[in-house]
């Protein structure tokens, strides 16, 4: 996938270059661009350096001070991200000791405990990437209207980056706690420490199988919930205004005052000027979805593949049926959209490799396979087997306070039980300290972290320069266009030089002209 995610990134590059070209927006950059209305109402004025026409200006230290300020509330909405995400946590806590508590008697809840809270606190953590998302786009909007761009496109390219940097933590940061977190700050030998408690509960620990069910989990329901409640609202909240319109007009039509078409069209929905934005930023969303967590997930590009289908087709509806027709704009790309991309493909690669390193054990078991396997089963060829009872480790069941000792069953009697971590046995004078195990399969984590982001960066960087930017073919076009152009501006022949005597009187004009000291005058 991260491959794919360069390859997608360069190719459409190649793309935007012909459609550029094909639409004749090669030079429809901004320098032309309108001044917003709300700019035109600062009254501070003076001449613009480059057109030399009076207009509104902000100064320096006065926009400074509104991007401070917009910034602060990003960090301060990103915190209160954190904190939902950390209520999340307690609640997984609180439920799952209360589903496994010895008081409970219920044999089903006990044995699905910790499946039913994965499940319930994955769907609260959806509810809440969509209160809080609602919440922000509606303080962001505030925000960037306070800031006083100019134009448009510094606007958009404001408001895009606050959204985006909220979004990326709101919907990824659960994620990421499950991935590389979950079960790594709190051991499950030190668990039943006093010093190693949230709120005075033990940590959350992963299943013994490890977090990466989990993680699919998570990442099944926030990716495919979301793709379901926005196709659901894109089409049902456009529809359902609409026909309210309709509605209303339909019951004052009489017999002389017929609801017209030019009224039934004024009463679509508007098209404004963020109306694209919900679109990019839901392509974007499944994009990091789709390339940062593709191993942990491998449903993630076939459910993206399907949503995208229905996308096409549901998007057609509500711009033909539902949508006012929009005023076309002339831009040359997608704006700061591609550098976000480019960002999360860089992100892709460093979280597959700890994903693939850290949280699966692949590592661990290849460790033991070409390392260990020989020595615990005496065996000449690399195995597997006995692989479990290496990577478990011992802890006595009476050091567990009596909050957290397990319910008693009738097929154990002892006083040791096993847990998944490298780790010194009781006995042991480094008692519940990481062995040598640990560090070894540590190292070689590090190691592949380190290798395979390198590696793929090396490949990316080699596919980045072997495909260029634009395609042979339109650069030619592009050439031959300057060639005409220049050729019809100077009235020569620009490949072989001869002068006309268009050309030369303008040079003979150009030459009289005395140069003017500025700094003198």
């Amino acid at each position: 996938m991260s491959f794919w995610a360069v390859f997608f990134l360069e190719f459409w590059k190649r793309q935007q270059a012909k459609l550029e070209f094909q639409w004749d927006l090669t030079e429809s950059e901004g320098s032309s661009e309108r001044i917003r209305p709300d700019f035109e109402r600062i009254p501070t004025r003076r001449p613009n350096v480059v057109t030399g026409e009076t207009e509104p200006y902000v100064h320096p230290f006065n926009r400074a001070t509104r991007l401070v300020f917009g910034t602060s509330v990003v960090l301060l909405m990103v915190c209160l991200v954190l904190a939902a995400v950390f209520g999340v946590i307690i609640y997984r806590i609180i439920v799952l000791a209360v589903l496994s508590s010895q008081e409970n008697t219920n044999d089903v809840v006990r044995n699905y405990a910790k499946l039913a809270t994965t499940i319930t606190a994955a769907l609260i953590n959806l509810v809440t990437i969509i209160v809080l998302g609602l919440l922000y786009k509606f303080i962001a909007r505030k925000l960037t209207d306070w800031e006083l761009h100019r134009t448009d496109s510094e606007y958009e390219d404001s408001f895009t980056v606050k959204m985006y940097m909220f979004q990326f933590v709101n919907n990824y940061a659960s994620i990421f706690y499950v991935a590389f977190f979950k079960g790594s700050v709190f051991g499950a030998s030190i668990a039943a420490s006093k010093k190693e408690r949230v709120l005075g509960m033990r940590g959350e620990e992963c299943d013994p199988a490890g977090c990466l069910i989990e993680l699919c989990i998570q990442l099944a329901i926030i990716m495919i919930g979301k793709q379901l409640l926005n196709n659901f609202t894109e089409i049902i909240i456009p529809a359902i205004r609409t026909g309210v319109k309709s509605w209303r007009a339909r019951k004052l039509e009489t017999t002389t005052d017929k609801y017209m078409r030019w009224e039934q069209d004024n009463d679509l929905q508007a098209v404004g000027t963020l109306t694209l934005f919900e679109e990019y930023l839901e392509m974007v969303i499944q994009f990091g979805f789709t390339t940062m967590f593709v191993a942990a997930f491998p449903l993630a590009p076939f459910f993206a593949l399907l949503n995208n289908i229905i996308e096409i087709r549901l998007d057609a509806f509500k711009f033909v049926t539902q949508m006012r027709r929009p005023i076309a704009q002339k831009v040359n790309d997608i704006g700061v959209w591609y550098g976000i991309l480019r960002i999360v493909a860089i992100i892709a690669v460093l979280t597959n490799a700890f994903i693939i390193s850290y949280t699966s054990d692949f590592i661990p078991k290849m460790v033991y396979k070409y390392v260990y396997s020989y020595n615990q089963t005496g065996t000449a060829e690399p195995t597997l087997r006995g692989y479990i009872d290496f990577s478990l480790s011992l802890f006595d069941v009476n050091e567990f306070d009596n909050d957290t000792k397990p319910s008693p069953v009738a097929w154990f009697n002892g006083t040791f039980c096993h847990y998944r971590d490298y780790r010194s046995p009781p006995s042991d004078v480094d008692r519940y300290e990481h062995n040598i195990y640990y560090w070894h399969i540590f190292t070689v984590r590090l190691a592949f972290v380190v290798l395979f982001e390198h590696f793929i960066f090396f490949v990316v960087t080699v596919i980045s320069w072997l495909i260029p930017d634009v395609p042979a073919n339109i650069k030619s076009q592009i050439r031959r266009e300057q060639y005409l152009a220049q050729k019809a501006f100077w009235g020569e022949k620009v490949d072989s030089g001869e002068q006309t005597p268009a050309s030369t009187g303008l040079r003979q004009r150009n030459s009289q002209l005395q140069p003017v000291n500025y700094l003198a005058t």
